[in-house]
């Protein structure tokens, strides 16, 4: 199982975890990520420019199977349109 979920951290772009992390992890029981949502807001604070997810980064959590939902417009002030996290 602990061979899986590094996997699956490396096909998300995330490093695999080492040391008291890798013992932790795999002690761990989960979710699997078929079930999980994350969602991508719009940021609200003033001059505000960062969000929290890319058109790509989207595209690699649902080819890892995670469910993505963005709100529309999260990617404007970074210059990535919707079209783009739908395409992905």
């Amino acid at each position: 199982r602990a061979w899986l979920e590094s996997i699956m951290l490396s096909r998300i772009g995330l490093p695999r975890p080492v040391g008291r992390l890798a013992r932790w992890t795999r002690s761990l029981t989960g979710m699997p990520y078929g079930e999980m949502t994350i969602g991508v807001p719009k940021e609200g604070a003033h001059l505000e420019r960062r969000v929290a997810q890319t058109p790509e980064s989207v595209g690699k959590l649902v080819k890892a199977g995670f469910n993505v939902i963005v709100e529309k417009g999260a990617g404007l002030s970074s210059s990535f349109n919707d079209a783009a996290y739908v395409a992905a």
